[in-house]
């Protein structure tokens, strides 16, 4: 943890908390630290008129009104300081009042600039295109990379589709096509084990359609905003494909009949010749 003083001093690998029977001291620990150079800050009360203490750049405590220096001592490599409380109650509440609004503000500014709020309403038709594409987009990644399921010969498994896992499954397949009877690998949630070449494939084959279906989709989509005219149109665009014309649907659905069936054919393919390596 650190802690910064109301002169903007940081000062890292150091805590505080409240001590006595009407938290009328706070103590202070900090190491690593030079003495004298900690002296000198905690002598001057301007320094010390309100205290905060971070954790990863959040917030975790805020104290004001322990300005009084009433010990400071050293051992073990750990300088423990005691301030005493001068500021009345009111105050101090006061204070802290103030910073949580503060806070708060800044969390709330911090929100809208990671997630703004996008004006429908009174943006022009090609705006609420550009965002319609982001949300299509967004929806089409979030969907590859919470995974797909699998029929194995040990039962139904459910496999990541985050990117690298995506680069393992390519970075494996070679062995599958060069014979190898066996491939290690894992399921979400499960210890890493043996799959058979036959499985292995099956679980290229699923993963290699479920990326294209949805990748497929996202593209028909993006060509049906594309054509929408209205804004009340486009607002019933979501990442479906119940939502597309019929046109649209008989495109994406004569696109993977022809894909499932090249696709068999490379897994007999590749199932003859680890059939051959076996034997």
């Amino acid at each position: 943890m650190n802690i910064k003083l109301s002169d903007k001093t940081e000062i890292s690998n150091a805590n505080a908390y409240l001590n006595g029977q009407y938290q009328e001291e706070l103590v202070i620990q900090i190491s690593d630290e030079d003495v004298s150079d900690i002296l000198k800050l905690f002598q001057s009360e301007d320094n010390l008129t309100t205290i905060q203490v971070y954790e990863d750049d959040q917030l975790q405590a805020y104290y004001s009104g322990y300005t009084r220096l009433k010990s400071l001592r050293v051992s073990d490599n750990m300088i423990t300081i005691i301030l005493m409380q001068v500021a009345t109650l009111s105050s101090i509440l006061d204070d802290f009042q103030d910073s949580v609004v503060n806070v708060n503000n800044g969390l709330t500014d911090l929100d809208k600039q990671i997630n703004p709020v996008f004006d429908w309403a009174n943006s022009s038709l090609e705006e609420c295109k550009s965002e319609k594409y982001k949300e299509i987009g967004k929806a089409c990644e979030d969907t590859i990379h919470n995974g797909f399921e699998v029929k194995t010969s040990e039962g139904t498994k459910k496999f990541s589709g985050e990117l690298e896992d995506q680069i393992n499954l390519m970075g494996i397949y070679p062995y599958v096509q060069g014979g190898a009877p066996y491939i290690p690998y894992h399921a979400d949630g499960e210890f890493c084990k043996f799959y058979s070449a036959e499985d292995f494939n099956t679980i290229m084959s699923s993963a290699f359609m479920f990326k294209t279906y949805n990748t497929t989709l996202c593209n028909a989509l993006n060509r049906y905003i594309d054509a929408c005219q209205t804004k009340e149109e486009l607002e019933k665009v979501e990442f479906n494909m119940d939502v597309l014309p019929s046109e649209y649907k008989e495109h994406i659905m004569e696109l993977f009949n022809q894909l499932n069936q090249i696709t068999q054919e490379d897994n007999n393919g590749t199932d003859d010749a680890n059939n051959t390596e076996t034997k």
